[in-house]
């Protein structure tokens, strides 16, 4: 039956194809020869091509086993794979040409088969009784095999051509595949970098953020305790350093961590309300006060005093195109850096991201004044380097050209992620009044807006840091409960420092987690008290604290077997708190209360 098809192929094939010559085998022949070389261009560029494929998805696995990639490994692999990208469309090109001509060839081939099958019919007996002369006769008989021969070859390197095109072709079409695979991987790749350098950024904001915050608690510190040493001061700076987070509250909202039971009983811890500095907008009370119904405007107007004169929200403010942006340059306000800033969750409510897109431009220009440059992180205001998108910059884009002004500057549009219920001036924290600033008492009809039923920051109220913690210890958990003892020992050490503060050189914290230069033992701090005449404060029965109605922890009240409802200041006592207290607990802001277990 097979051979039956052929047949009847080959019948066709005879009937309709044209009658070749010599001189045409001989052209084709030629042709071929002449294609050789070009051919073997071709093939040494497409072996490039695979060799640099090959290095690309070498350089490719390389990079995806770093632990951090560069914009500069990023850009050269882009170049590569845009030099190969080329190469292909080059290839493309040339085996376009070819197969216009593959196509006449393989014309030319299909032709030649069928006068191949016609000439191998012939016998070489046959061939001799056509001929006389037997010379002549071996002449034809000799011609005749050495066309045969010819056309066998010719078919033979045609049927090479038509399986070299076909394989360069895969290989090319191949090559493309990769190359997309290639490309995917790189823009995973800049997303990782994009990453990087968040964490990069989130990270040195971090310890610039923790600096400064560790810098104003020491000199909070100094105001209220005389004499401190210079070993006192690197303690202090490293136990708030220990239990510092993001003044504002960044791209991502902060996760609640759930109090801890206590292993004492009774067990005492001091909890703050608010962090850090509670100046300016309350951002968690931002939160809560859209979630109630209230829009930018309104949230503004009560965190930035606004009145509608000298202090107002100015529309259609003269803004400058660009503004100068540490490790940046100069780059656009509104479509740059504006959308790039990452101080609130782009999750949160849109009256409450356009309050904050207003105070972050309101804050930029006033920095930055008449040609200063505003740096990246948390010591301003923190700045990705790429469009956060989204609702934000919606946020963005609804308030534009939209500044908080004083006398018709922009004003210093201060911001912290959480008052605690209440906002201090600027000349409450830093002795720098300025009339945006307010003491505001931030409830609605269920509470603190940054509170429980509305904003619910996990910083509203919290007991900060760890007892074991410290650079000496480092148990990595979060304890910040004291025993009835230790607490005992805290007072005492405010009793003595009361008594004589030139001993407050002594009165670090007992355990060594934070300095190898230990303060004074429970025992020696409360035989020094007994020495100057003063009683120790003894077995504690009660203990609470007092708050004056603007945010002030004013009073801490202590009953106990030598002191009976004896009032101490809640401020000094925070100071001496921060200083004797074990591991890294502290006091963040001057509202506070205690816990009792």
């Amino acid at each position: 039956m097979k051979t039956a098809r052929i047949l009847l192929l080959v019948f066709f094939l005879n009937i309709f194809a044209p009658i070749l010559h010599a001189d045409e085998i001989d052209d084709i022949t030629r042709e071929l020869q002449l294609k050789q070389s070009e051919y073997a261009q071709t093939q040494q560029k497409i072996d490039q091509l695979k060799k640099d494929q090959e290095k690309l998805n070498r350089d490719l696995a390389d990079l995806g086993t770093k632990l951090s990639a560069t914009q500069e490994n990023i850009n050269n692999l882009a170049t590569q794979i845009s030099s190969t990208q080329q190469k292909i469309k080059e290839l493309e090109q040339i085996l376009s040409d070819r197969q216009v001509k593959l196509d006449k060839q393989q014309q030319f081939r299909d032709t030649l088969i069928v006068d191949l099958y016609k000439k191998s019919q012939v016998s070489s007996f046959e061939l001799l009784l056509a001929d006389n002369k037997l010379t002549e006769a071996a002449q034809r008989i000799a011609f005749h095999s050495s066309s045969i021969n010819e056309a066998k070859k010719v078919i033979s390197d045609l049927n090479r051509e038509i399986t070299q095109f076909n394989d360069d072709k895969k290989t090319i079409e191949d090559s493309k595949k990769k190359l997309e695979s290639n490309l995917a991987q790189i823009a995973r790749i800049k997303n990782d970098l994009v990453k990087q350098e968040g964490t990069t950024k989130t990270k040195l904001a971090q310890a610039a953020k923790e600096k400064s915050a560790a810098e104003s608690q020491i000199q909070s510190l100094e105001s209220a305790i005389k004499g401190l040493t210079t070993k006192q001061r690197e303690l202090i700076a490293s136990k708030f350093a220990a239990s510092t987070q993001n003044t504002s509250i960044g791209d991502s909202a902060p996760v609640s961590v759930a109090l801890p039971a206590s292993p004492f009983k009774p067990g005492y811890a001091f909890a703050s309300y608010g962090y850090p500095h509670r100046v300016g907008m309350n951002q968690y009370g931002a939160y809560g006060r859209a979630k109630d119904g209230q829009n930018f405007r309104q949230i503004l107007e009560v965190y930035y005093n606004l009145d509608g004169g000298a202090l107002k929200l100015t529309e259609g403010y003269p803004t400058p195109d660009t503004i100068s942006v540490e490790g940046y340059g100069n780059i656009s306000l509104e479509d740059t850096y504006l959308k790039g800033i990452a101080e609130m969750p782009s999750s949160w409510p849109l009256e409450a991201l356009k309050a904050q897109a207003v105070a972050a431009r309101s804050y930029a220009l006033a920095y930055v004044g008449s040609g200063g440059t505003i740096c990246t992180d948390q010591r301003c205001q923190v700045y990705l380097g790429h469009n956060k998108g989204g609702a934000w910059e919606q946020a963005v884009n609804e308030t534009k050209g939209m500044v908080l002004t004083y006398n018709s500057s922009p004003l210093t549009a201060w911001y912290a992620s959480t008052a605690g219920g209440y906002t201090r001036t600027s000349d409450d924290v830093w002795s720098n009044g300025k009339p945006w600033t307010r003491r505001l008492k931030d409830f609605g009809a269920n509470g603190a807006y940054d509170g429980p039923s509305y904003g619910n920051s996990p910083w509203y109220h919290k007991a900060w840091g760890d007892r074991e913690g410290g650079k000496n210890c480092r148990s990595g958990g979060y304890n910040p409960w004291l025993s009835g003892e230790e607490l005992e020992d805290i007072f005492n050490a405010f009793l003595l420092s009361q008594v004589d503060s030139g001993l407050n050189q002594f009165l670090s914290p007992p355990d060594g987690c934070n300095s190898s230069n230990k303060g004074w033992s429970k025992e020696q701090v409360r035989d020094e008290l007994i020495k100057k005449g003063k009683k120790e404060i003894g077995k504690i029965t009660d203990v609470f604290t007092t708050q004056d109605g603007t945010g002030y922890t004013d009073y801490i009240y202590v009953n106990s077997a030598n002191y009976a409802q004896t009032r101490f200041d809640g401020y000094q006592f925070k100071s001496i708190f921060n200083l004797r207290s074990i591991g890294n607990l502290v006091i963040w802001t001057s509202y506070y209360d205690i816990l009792v277990n």
